[in-house]
C-alpha cells in the first residue's frame, strides 16, 4: 500500500503546468523578447479591464521566458493592479500574466500564479495613466 501511495504521488508531480525552459527550443518557439511589452500591455488594457481608466497601484515585470505544457516556449509578463468592477468598487490587487511570442502579445493567461509566483515586480505607471 505504501508504494502505490508513493507511485501516485510520484505521477502527480509529473503532472505541473510549467517546465523547466529549454534554451535550445526556448528562442525557436518563443522568438525575440518583446521590447514594447509595456505599450502593449497598456494598448490591450480595454480589452481585458472593465474600467482601464480607474487602474491605480500598478506593478509589472520584466518579460522572462516560460514553458508551458500546452502553450510552450513564451516570453510572459505579470501584472499587478486595482481596478474598478461593474458595480464600481475597486477589487483589490489583482494578477495578470501576458504571454509574448516573437515580440507580439498572444494572450492573458488565466493561470498567473502559475508564472508569477516568484517574480520581481516594479512600478508600471503607463497603466495608470491610461487616456
Amino acid at each position: 500500500m505504501r508504494i502505490f501511495a508513493i507511485a501516485i504521488v510520484a505521477a502527480l508531480a509529473g503532472c505541473s503546468a510549467t517546465n523547466q525552459v529549454d534554451p535550445s527550443r526556448a528562442a525557436g518557439e518563443a522568438g525575440a523578447p518583446p521590447i514594447d511589452y509595456r505599450a502593449q500591455i497598456v494598448d490591450s488594457a480595454k480589452t481585458f479591464y472593465f474600467d482601464p481608466y480607474s487602474i491605480k497601484s500598478a506593478q509589472i515585470t520584466e518579460p522572462f521566458l516560460q514553458n508551458h505544457i500546452t502553450l510552450g516556449h513564451f516570453w510572459a509578463v505579470c501584472v499587478r493592479s486595482n481596478g474598478k468592477n461593474r458595480m464600481g468598487g475597486y477589487v483589490g490587487l489583482t494578477l495578470d500574466a501576458y504571454v509574448f511570442r516573437n515580440g507580439r502579445l498572444i494572450e492573458r493567461s488565466t493561470h498567473p500564479q502559475d508564472y508569477c509566483a516568484s517574480a520581481a515586480f516594479g512600478p508600471f505607471p503607463e497603466l495608470e495613466s491610461i487616456t
